[in-house]
């Protein structure tokens, strides 16, 4: 899983590619480092890429998160910085 750019002010893109070659939906979590999800969004998967493009609200504070992404079969997580 690729986030960039990093840091970002709040709009990033996020690339997960697979092996496995199966569509399934991407299910995308921004949390903050005391375990609240700010933001979500979901996305189809394509023969096993998925480029999705991320706008966090104005109102969520400069600081560290967590991007979470979750198919069927698998969890990824990353650390990144919005820096507004």
């Amino acid at each position: 899983m690729t986030l960039y750019p990093n840091p970002n002010n709040g709009e990033f893109n996020v690339l997960i590619t697979s092996s496995i070659k199966e569509s399934s939906p991407v299910s995308i979590e921004v949390i903050n480092l005391l375990g609240q999800v700010v933001a979500t969004s979901i996305a189809p998967e394509h023969n096993g890429i998925s480029d999705i493009h991320i706008s966090i609200p104005g109102g969520v504070a400069s600081g560290v998160y967590i991007l979470r992404a979750r198919t069927n079969t698998t969890e990824l997580t990353k650390k990144f910085i919005i820096n507004r």
